[in-house]
């Protein structure tokens, strides 16, 4: 375990290094709530929140809908006039105003950033984002359209100053060039942070969630777009499971099983902060390529879709 958290320090600085950017907290959320590159860790719930294997991606964080939550540490924005929130979830329905994450504070002081799949903004019944500074006022946006349910959505929210982006999958949906409240300033004192909870007594999240990341600057529009591909997206053709595919790590390698070789047209393996390790167009490369012991997503492609799968190399 001591090595696997050194090679993620190392990665993590070495992404930081290159790309001019670091990562705050990063929860894989595969069998638990520890952040994977320090000790900001998080706080599950004893009941209603549980850790499953998912057919699309492997292991994620299960919430109930009733008592499911995840409790972050309370200064994870704290003095950040920029930042990028990150995650994928998967929502399964139900009542309004459900949070996949929130932060802030309200009744005294207020102060809140939250996404919400599901709102009472707008047409009513759409994806939604609250953003509240500290002595500012309510800023709210919406969706066009409800998203898919039981289905995995990538989202990422980038604060930029005073510009705000957010996007859904690999499409920049929001777009408001006048926001006041830095993240910084929707935290205060004092203040909260959840997976899967609203600030307000609404309904807990019902769906999973999966590899929430906090960045400490605003990421550009490529570096959202690598970032979703690099943890499990896909443009064109969409992301579809290959029946059957396990992966798995031993002896320093990565082994396969349930893969048509000559279909595979792309083999994508990333360090679980992002970095590209191994590209290569033959899934066989795998029989001779070595890694370092640690958690790596492997993405595999051929011309019938993508399949992203979590595979740990055992010390």
């Amino acid at each position: 375990m001591l090595m696997k958290k050194l090679l993620l320090l190392v990665l993590a600085a070495g992404m930081s290094a290159a790309m001019s950017y670091s990562q705050v907290v990063h929860y894989p959320l595969d069998t638990d709530t520890r952040d994977a590159i320090g000790s900001k860790h998080g706080t599950p719930s004893l009941q209603g929140a549980t850790f499953v294997t998912d057919a699309v991606r492997d292991g994620v964080l299960l919430l109930d809908g009733e008592q499911g939550i995840v409790t972050l540490p309370s200064d994870l924005l704290k003095g950040m006039s920029s930042a990028t929130i990150s995650c994928w979830f998967n929502f399964a329905g139900g009542g309004w105003w459900q949070a996949v994450y929130s932060f802030g504070h309200i009744n005294d002081p207020w102060a809140v950033f939250r996404l919400n799949p599901r709102t009472g903004l707008g047409p009513g019944g759409t994806l939604g984002v609250t953003i509240l500074g500290f002595g500012l006022e309510w800023q709210d946006f919406w969706t066009e359209n409800p998203i898919d349910t039981l289905k995995w959505h990538f989202s990422c929210a980038v604060f930029d100053a005073d510009t705000f982006r957010f996007y859904l999958n690999d499409s920049l949906i929001i777009y408001h060039d006048s926001v006041p409240a830095t993240p910084d300033m929707v935290m205060c004192d004092p203040n909260e942070a959840y997976l899967g909870k609203s600030l307000w007594e609404d309904p807990t999240f019902n769906g999973m969630i999966d590899d929430f990341r906090i960045y400490d600057r605003a990421l550009s529009e490529q570096e959202v777009h690598d970032l979703y591909m690099s943890t499990g997206g896909s443009s064109v053709p969409a992301p579809k499971v290959f029946r059957d595919v396990t992966l798995w790590g031993y002896d320093g390698k990565i082994h396969y099983a349930g893969v048509d070789e000559s279909a595979v047209r792309e083999v994508r393996v990333h360090s679980i902060t992002g970095q590209l390790i191994h590209l290569s167009d033959r899934i066989t490369d795998f029989r001779s390529v070595r890694f370092i012991p640690g958690l790596y997503i492997v993405n595999i492609a051929d011309k019938e879709g993508v399949i992203s799968k979590k595979v740990m190399i055992p010390e």
